[in-house]
């Protein structure tokens, strides 16, 4: 079923009787010694090419015979051999690239997260401790964020109004003739622009409390110009209200007499 036969002659036999179930499986190792014929009566050149061939290294030797019996498999394997090689070393160097890319994105991601994070609770800590009460809304009117001072004078909690419209916790009338007035963060919404209300309306608190209030109202944009939401800045001036009034009538009542 199997020999160790010459390379040559086995292929001369295969060629030869047609054989079809019978192929070389590979080489024993052993390398037959190329020659060369000459003319029996030309010693010299003989000898020059015998020479010659000796002075053949191996790996050409290897070639020349592989290509005078026809085969060109280990040439084909070398070949698929080297770029499989270029190929593993070209992935292996796009893979380090990108996981080097990709854990420098990560930091870079992570870094950016924290800043924005941090710039969250600078944002944060700097609202709560304004004096006037402070309520934000998206570009849709929906709150997104009060100051305790905003939460007191609406009588409401943060954690329970956050996403609802403003209109449901901003209640606002006029303080003469108690008629409802349009929200100004609505105003904004509508307009683009910054909102100062002339009078100074009647806040009417969840819990039935009312507050004199002064404030405005003013539009959030992006970097591109674009509405992202309101800012709602107001105060509760009912006792410097009242006071002014009464001052109001006390002149009133001088300049009769």
């Amino acid at each position: 079923e199997a020999m160790i036969l010459n390379q040559m002659y086995a292929s001369h036999i295969i060629e030869e009787q047609g054989l079809t179930n019978l192929k070389i499986a590979g080489e024993s190792g052993y390398l037959n010694r190329l020659s060369a014929a000459t003319s029996i009566n030309d010693q010299r050149l003989s000898t020059i090419l015998e020479k010659a061939v000796d002075q053949i290294d191996p790996r050409t030797r290897r070639l020349l015979y592989q290509r005078w019996l026809g085969q060109t498999g280990d040439i084909m394997s070398s070949t698929l051999l080297t770029a499989l090689l270029g190929f593993i070393l070209c992935s292996t160097t796009l893979l380090a690239i990108f996981w080097g890319w990709n854990i420098s994105l990560k930091k870079t991601v992570r870094r950016r997260t924290l800043d924005i994070i941090q710039s969250r609770e600078n944002y944060k800590t700097t609202i709560r401790s304004i004096g006037d009460g402070i309520i934000t809304t998206d570009a849709k009117g929906l709150i997104t964020g009060l100051n305790p001072v905003a939460q007191k004078l609406t009588g409401t909690v943060e954690e329970q109004v956050t996403g609802k419209p403003l209109s449901e916790i901003f209640n606002i009338v006029d303080s003469h003739s108690r008629e409802n007035l349009e929200n100004p963060a609505e105003l904004v919404l509508k307009s683009g622009t910054i909102i100062n209300p002339a009078s100074h309306p009647t806040l009417i608190s969840a819990s039935g409390e009312e507050y004199i209030i002064d404030g405005s109202a003013a539009p959030i944009k992006n970097n591109e110009g674009q509405l992202d939401g309101v800012v709602l800045a107001f105060r509760d001036i009912t006792h410097h209200y009242q006071a002014q009034q009464e001052l109001l009538r006390n002149e009133q009542q001088l300049s009769q007499y």
